[in-house]
Formats: C-alpha cells, sequence, structure tokens
C-alpha cells in the first residue's frame, strides 16, 4: 500500500515537473536560436542520461501506440484545423508532388545505400528508407512564426507532413510484412491499398468533420463547455472509425475532419479570438512537447556510440530531399505552380524528421534482428535534423531571402484564388453544403432500399448481399462469401462507407447543378449517376476486385435512381431555401455590409457565442 502510494506520488510531481519544464521551456525558448520543440528534445536527453542515476525519478519511454493513435491525431487536428482550404487547393499541386516523391525516393536513396551500409538485406533497407520518409515541420513553425512568410509556403510545408505521414505509414506497414512477416512483396499491391487507404479516408473524415460542426451550430456553443468537448472527441473518434472500421488512414481522416468541422462549426465568423482556437493551440503544444521530450528520453535510453554510418545516412538524407524539392521544379513549371527558388530552399530545411519515424520503427518486434541498428540510425536523423536545421533556417531567414509578397494581416484568406476556373468557382462558393448533403442522405437511402428489396426478387440473393458487398471495402473480401446473412458489425461498417460516399457525390454534384431547373438538375443527376457507375464498376476494379459481380442491371438501375433523386431533391430543396441564406455562412460580414466572400453556402444559423 505504501509502495503504491509512493509510485503516486513519484508520478505525481514528476508531472508537475513536467508541466513546469513546458512552462518555462514555451516562454524562454522564442529568445533563443532554438525552438521550443528543440528545447524539449534536449531536456528529454538530459532527463534519459539523469534518470539511472536518481531513484526517485520515473522511467519513461516513448510508447508508439500513444504517439501513433493519441498524440498525432491531436497534432494533425491542430494543425488541420487553421489550414485554409481555398489555399490548399491552390497548393495541391506543390503537395502532391512532395508527397507522392518524397516516400519512393527516401526508400530508394536513402534505403538501399543503408542496407549497403549496414550489410542487411535490401528489403530491411526500404523498411528504414520508408520509415524516415515522414516529416514533421514542428520545430520550425515557431521560426517560421519570427519572419513574414508568405502563407501559401507554410501551407506546403504543413499540407506536406500532413499528408505525408499517412502516405509513410501504409508504406512501412506493407513493407514490414514483407520484412518481417511472411508476406511477398509487391509494389502494386502497395499502390493499390495507399490509393484505397486515401480514398476512404477522405469522404469519412469530410462527413465526420461536417456532422460534428453541424451539431456544435445548432448547439450554439461554439465556445462554451459542450461544443469545445465535442470537439476533444473528433480526432480520437476520426482515427479509430478510420483504422479498427474501414481499415484506412486514420491521419488523413482526422485532418479531412478538422477542415469539414471548422468550415461547419459556424454561421457568420467573428473577427477576435476564440476559445476554441485557444485550446487547440495549447493542447498541439502540450501534444508537441510530450513528444519531443519522450523522443529525447528514448534516444538517451539507448546504448548509442558514434559511427560513420549515421553521417553517411544524414549526407544521405540530405541529398533525397534536395533532389526531391529541386527535381520538382520542373514539373511544376510544366503545371505552372513553379516555385521561387527561395521558397524551395526553405522547403529544403523545413522537411526534419520527427517522432513518427522513431515511433514506427519502434513499432517492430523485440526480437526483430535489425531493430537497434535502424533505431539507432533514425535517431541520429531526428537530432541532426531538430537541432541543426532550425538553426541554419533561421539564419537563411534572417538575411531577408524571402521576397514573395505576404498577405497583409487583414487579408481573408477564403479571398484567395482557388486554382479552378471562374465560373465553377462561383458555382461552388454558391453551394449549399448542408443542403447537398441532406439529399445525399436521402438519395443514399432510396439506394440502398432498391438493392436490398429488389436483389432477392430480380437476382436471387439474400438482401444483405448488398450490404457485405460495400462493406468489403474496408473489410476486405473476407465479408463476402455466403452465407450473406446479417452481421450487425458488417452492416455498420457498411453504412458507414455508404453514406460517407453518398454525401461526397453530393458534395462533388451540387456546383453543377446550382443554377439549373429541376427537370435539368434531375437529368443531370441521373447521368452523374451512370458515370459513378461505370468508374465505379470498371475502373475501380482493380482496387475492388468483387466488383465485377456487381455488373448488373439493377446495379444500372440503382445508380441511375440515386443519381435523379440526388439532383432533384437537393433542387427541390435549394429552391425552397430563402436567398438570404446563401450569404449566412462565413459570406455576410460582421458589420452586415452583405458583400459576399467565397466558400461554401449555409443556412443563416445564429453566432452561438
Amino acid at each position: 500500500m505504501e509502495e503504491s502510494a509512493f509510485r503516486h506520488d513519484q508520478w505525481l510531481a514528476a508531472l508537475c515537473g513536467f508541466l513546469l519544464v513546458v512552462a518555462l521551456v514555451r516562454h524562454y525558448a522564442p529568445r533563443t536560436a532554438l525552438p521550443a520543440e528543440s528545447w524539449m528534445l534536449l531536456v528529454g536527453v538530459g532527463y534519459g542520461l539523469l534518470e539511472p542515476l536518481a531513484v526517485q525519478l520515473p522511467t519513461i519511454r516513448l510508447n508508439p501506440e500513444i504517439v501513433v493513435s493519441v498524440l498525432l491525431p491531436v497534432l494533425v487536428f491542430g494543425s488541420g484545423r487553421r489550414l485554409p482550404v481555398t489555399l490548399l487547393l491552390r497548393s495541391a499541386g506543390p503537395i502532391a508532388l512532395l508527397v507522392l516523391l518524397g516516400t519512393p525516393l527516401s526508400m530508394l536513396l536513402i534505403g538501399l545505400p543503408a542496407a549497403f551500409l549496414l550489410d542487411i538485406p535490401a528489403i530491411h533497407g526500404l523498411l528504414f528508407g520508408a520509415a524516415v520518409a515522414a516529416t514533421d515541420p514542428a520545430s520550425v513553425a515557431h521560426v517560421l512564426n519570427r519572419f513574414p512568410i508568405p502563407e501559401q509556403l507554410r501551407l506546403i510545408l504543413h499540407g506536406e507532413s500532413l499528408f505525408n505521414d499517412a502516405l509513410t505509414i501504409v508504406a512501412f506497414t506493407a513493407l514490414a510484412a514483407t520484412a518481417i512477416g511472411a508476406a511477398g512483396l509487391s509494389f502494386s499491391a502497395m499502390a493499390i491499398g495507399a490509393t484505397r487507404s486515401v480514398l476512404l479516408a477522405i469522404p469519412a473524415g469530410l462527413l465526420l468533420g461536417w456532422l460534428g460542426g453541424l451539431l456544435v451550430r445548432r448547439w450554439r456553443e461554439q465556445n462554451r463547455v459542450p461544443g469545445l468537448t465535442l470537439t476533444l472527441t473528433l480526432p480520437f473518434t476520426g482515427f479509430l472509425l478510420s483504422e479498427r472500421l474501414l481499415h484506412a488512414s486514420g491521419v488523413i481522416t482526422v485532418l479531412c475532419a478538422a477542415l469539414a468541422f471548422s468550415h461547419a462549426r459556424h454561421g457568420p465568423r467573428s473577427s477576435g479570438p476564440e476559445l476554441y482556437d485557444e485550446l487547440w493551440n495549447f493542447l498541439a503544444s502540450l501534444a508537441a512537447s510530450s513528444l519531443y521530450f519522450a523522443l529525447g528520453a528514448a534516444i538517451a535510453a539507448q546504448d548509442i556510440a558514434f559511427d560513420w554510418v549515421f553521417v553517411s545516412v544524414i549526407a544521405l538524407l540530405l541529398v533525397s530531399r534536395a533532389l526531391l524539392v529541386y527535381g520538382a521544379g520542373p514539373l511544376l513549371r510544366a503545371q505552372g505552380r513553379a516555385l521561387p527558388r527561395s521558397w524551395r530552399h526553405v522547403i529544403m530545411l523545413g522537411g526534419l524528421r520527427g517522432a513518427v519515424p522513431a515511433a514506427l520503427v519502434l513499432m517492430t518486434p523485440a526480437d526483430y534482428l535489425y531493430r537497434q541498428q535502424l533505431l539507432a540510425m533514425v535517431f541520429a536523423l531526428v537530432a541532426y535534423t531538430v537541432i541543426v536545421h532550425p538553426l541554419m533556417l533561421q539564419r537563411y531567414l534572417g538575411r531577408g531571402a524571402i521576397d514573395a509578397p505576404v498577405s497583409p494581416p487583414d487579408h481573408d484568406i477564403r479571398e484567395t484564388d482557388t486554382g479552378l476556373p471562374p465560373a465553377l468557382a462561383r458555382l461552388v462558393a454558391a453551394s449549399a453544403w448542408d443542403l447537398a448533403a441532406v439529399a445525399g442522405l436521402i438519395a443514399g437511402l432510396v439506394f440502398l432500399v432498391l438493392e436490398m428489396s429488389l436483389a432477392p426478387v430480380l437476382l436471387d440473393a439474400s438482401p444483405w448481399a448488398p450490404l457485405r458487398m460495400i462493406a468489403a471495402i474496408g473489410l476486405g473480401p473476407e465479408v463476402l462469401p455466403p452465407p450473406a446473412g446479417f452481421g450487425g458489425s458488417i452492416a455498420l461498417v457498411a453504412l458507414l462507407i455508404h453514406f460517407t460516399l453518398s454525401l461526397s457525390y453530393a458534395w462533388l454534384l451540387a456546383p453543377f447543378i446550382e443554377n439549373r431547373r429541376l427537370a435539368a438538375s434531375t437529368l443531370l443527376g441521373a447521368v452523374f449517376g451512370l458515370g459513378l457507375y461505370l468508374v465505379n464498376f470498371y475502373l475501380f476494379t482493380h482496387l475492388f476486385p468483387w466488383f465485377e459481380m456487381a455488373r448488373t442491371g439493377l446495379t444500372i438501375f440503382a445508380h441511375l435512381v440515386f443519381g435523379a433523386v440526388l439532383g432533384g431533391s437537393y433542387r427541390l430543396m435549394r429552391r425552397g431555401a430563402p436567398e438570404s441564406s446563401e450569404a449566412g455562412h462565413r459570406g455576410r460580414q460582421e458589420n452586415g455590409s452583405g458583400n459576399r466572400q467565397e466558400g461554401f453556402a449555409h443556412r443563416k444559423s445564429g453566432p452561438g457565442r
């Protein structure tokens, strides 16, 4: 009993001491050359070195499950909630290139040479290359805040990190199954798995965030305890639903949920600070501090001796990053999205390696033959980039090298060009997300009723067969074989996937029927439904081969009805909505000027402060 009380007091005292250190570091770090995250890493290293010598200090270890499923969702939601959607669309080209090319380049240019240097099989080197592909600009964020950095450049750094983490986790998991397990290596299977993971995660996150934002707005509790408490559940709910039920990317789901929630939680915006923002700034800061402190303690706990291999791996990292950043220039120029040279220098220095690579390697089994070698190299890379690169970046920015125009402080980022054709951009701005979502739910329900009621009559199949086919998108083809009876978990996954896709299709169609009459909207919706059938059951059969079994007349008819109901119901609700509602959501300024701004229109809602 006394020993238990002592351990309780020990951990409580350690927690108080940690929070005190966080407060001191966050207060004094802006006055130093290093950012707070770098200082927390160094403090963690010091703690790890001191802990074996002091009996009173509890042991701190970097738990990979906590990093991936607790701290990472908090950091992703905290970053994603502030990403401007219009600027994100405009920066899609650079972000996509950095993400799609970054992981393969890291695997080839870092992983294979590292395997040669360590004299280990190539597949284990590729595993290391996949782990260190994950970037984390958190420790340079405070450096960037000290200088007038264009918002688009800041977004490229954060967008690359957020999407790259998701792709890295998928690639690492597939390679680990090959290197450590008994699975065969198939790069096509890896590509299909990554594509499927993203395609499921994006609509799931948008649906979850939109529903959460709509509920908070209906409650008018945006900055009170009920609304703030709901926001705390979103990242973890999205991560668990995506990873455990849909087997998709939890990181992408959390990111999309943050974007949709921040968009949907408000009627008219206020210009002053919000408790919502302050809360998530605090949570993200605390999560980052905990992450880097634990990472430092983990580095100190390893018996790592200096090896020239570390220097070689750091050089490989720099070469890989330089080839990615500067080599993508011609591709971006071909898209008309060329980046200034000074921006590329910042992206080069800002591509740091953080706790995600370490967490991935720590997730390997304890008896994995090359675990300690890979951990030592990961820790060397992390320590170098987190400490050295912020100093280099601050020196570079201090020379006033960034000469791109900076948006003035009062600039509304929603007025930024989205990169869409002007006519389409105006239609997107005029569309109503909430009405489109309701139309998607109606059309999705009609589709399910048709499939489940007519399948026994026309196809001599179980009424639950359509649900199992949909659920297989997330659970895999194992749920397809007979008996195709009812299963509670299978039905839950199927409904989640089906209505998530229905809402996504509704949001995609809405801008194109915004100014159409009812008959034209219904007809265009039917054509849209036919197009969905062709894409899903012919193009996507590489991802979901069992879709070939559903190429039937009933499926074509159900898709035609789905599209027609979707277009018609949206047009009917849009006709009945008051015109003033189009300016109610983020479109009318607080001073009542009535000037229209970019953003999807919503029905008028009170501010809920």
